[in-house]
């Protein structure tokens, strides 16, 4: 089995697993822009508004009553 396992092997080219972003080097790439300022009060709300919306699992948590 391990021969033929070897001979799988060598016929898969890892190269097909990542297509052409193996070989983009991301040189031309345009720079991202700079992320717009956000006030004290606007982070907090939106850190608020993430808290308020993150699930609870309830199903791997152990409550003891």
């Amino acid at each position: 089995d391990e021969a033929a396992e070897d001979a799988e092997a060598a016929q898969y080219d890892e190269s097909d697993d990542y297509g052409d972003a193996a070989e983009y080097d991301g040189a031309d790439a345009e720079p991202e822009p700079e992320p717009e300022p956000v006030s004290p009060a606007e982070r907090r709300r939106r850190r608020v508004a993430q808290i308020e919306v993150t699930p609870i699992d309830t199903d791997t948590m152990d409550i003891e009553i």
